[in-house]
C-alpha cells in the first residue's frame, strides 16, 4: 500500500475505524494541535481489543521552552499518564492538564483497566521517557 499522510487528529478521515492491529506513535504527539484528540483518533483506528504504543520524552515541551513545535508536556502523576502546558499569555494559550485514561474511559474508548505504563530510556539510551500501552475495548 502507498504511504498516507495524516495529522493525529484526522486518522478516521484517512484510515477508517479498525483499520489496524497496532498503532504506535513515538516522541511526536507532542507537537500535535489537540493531542487528546490525536489519542482518540488512534484508539479508533485500531482494532477492537488491539494496542496504541505510545512512547515520549517526559516533558518535552518543558524541556524545550515550548519552542518549535514542542508544545505538551507528557508524565505520570500519581500513577495517572498526564498530558499538560502552561498558560501563554502572548499567544493567547490557556493552561491545559489532561487526564488521558480518564478522558478515554469517558468516551467508551478503554476500559478503567485499559492502560498501562513504565518509564524507558530514549532510542540512544537515555533515560526521561514514558511508555504507555492503551488497549481498546474489545465491545462497544
Amino acid at each position: 500500500a502507498a504511504p498516507r499522510v495524516a495529522t493525529s487528529e484526522t486518522l478516521v478521515d484517512i484510515f477508517g475505524e479498525g483499520a489496524f492491529d497496532i498503532v504506535h506513535c513515538e516522541n511526536s504527539l507532542d507537537h500535535a494541535y489537540d493531542p487528546l484528540l490525536g489519542v482518540e483518533q488512534m484508539l479508533k483506528v485500531v482494532k477492537l481489543g488491539r494496542p496504541v504504543l505510545l512512547q515520549h520524552s517526559v516533558n518535552e515541551g518543558q524541556k524545550n521552552a515550548y519552542a518549535g513545535m514542542h508544545q505538551w508536556n507528557f508524565e505520570v502523576q500519581e500513577g495517572r499518564f498526564i498530558i499538560w502546558r502552561p498558560a501563554d499569555e502572548r499567544r493567547a494559550i490557556l493552561s491545559e492538564r489532561l487526564d488521558v485514561a480518564s478522558h478515554l474511559v469517558s468516551k467508551g474508548l478503554i476500559d478503567v483497566d485499559g492502560t498501562e505504563f513504565r518509564y524507558m530510556n530514549d532510542p540512544y539510551g537515555k533515560p526521561g521517557w514514558v511508555e504507555l500501552v492503551l488497549w481498546r475495548r474489545a465491545t462497544l
